[in-house]
């Protein structure tokens, strides 16, 4: 994914799992907003394991089929976003210290979303460095369901993240809206991250059927 802003990149610990060509597949399928951001890199997009660009076809990018599981234990899958007209999706590690300092931020904007949208994040390193990732939603008070990554999202979604935090929004059927978003949008106060996600929100509600 490339950004066309200017960003703070950090390490950020990643399981590959990206190919070139599906990477270049959703800098086409998410454009990034404009405006300064604050982000941190991710390996996803380096590994070792990348094959040839122009050697697969474009995949559809998207939560249309999956499953995982939260953070405390339940199961998600793509039949969840069904309830809603728009969920924003926030992916991110523990590694990241943009996407650790937003959280409050993310979970003033959880409270006072608007009907018909939903939040989830998306840990990448849950798995592996799962008592750091409870600790910090812990710290920051999160109640909005936080994902770990799983195959299926791999492939269709978690994969192809470059830059984190990346937030995405998908529609009842799990297909992308509008653009995507990498790196905080907001810097300063919580109410000032909240804001801002709002704002995007109401900007892919206008698009939503």
């Amino acid at each position: 994914m490339s950004v066309n802003e200017t960003t703070v990149g950090c390490g950020a610990l990643r399981k590959p799992v990206a190919k070139a060509a599906a990477l270049a597949a959703l800098a086409l399928a998410v454009a990034l907003s404009a405006g300064a951001l604050a982000g941190c890199s991710s390996s996803a997009g380096a590994s070792d394991d990348q094959g040839a660009a122009g050697t697969a076809t474009q995949p559809t990018i998207g939560m249309t089929d999956f499953t995982t599981t939260t953070m405390d234990g339940g199961t998600f899958t793509n039949e969840d976003l069904a309830d809603y007209k728009l969920t924003m999706v926030n992916i991110w590690s523990t590694t990241c210290h943009f996407c650790v300092e937003e959280m409050p931020g993310l979970e003033l904007l959880y409270q006072n979303l608007p009907e018909g949208v939903n939040l989830v994040g998306i840990c990448l390193d849950g798995d592996f460095n799962k008592q750091v990732a409870e600790s910090i939603l812990s710290e920051s008070g999160v109640t909005f369901p936080v994902l770990l990554d799983s195959e299926s999202l791999g492939q269709s979604l978690t994969g192809y993240v470059s830059s984190l935090p990346t937030t995405v929004f998908v529609n009842s059927k799990g297909e992308l809206v509008g653009q995507g978003l990498a790196g905080v949008p907001a810097q300063g106060s919580d109410q000032d991250v909240a804001d801002a996600y709002l704002e995007l929100i109401e900007e892919r509600l206008g698009s939503v059927q």
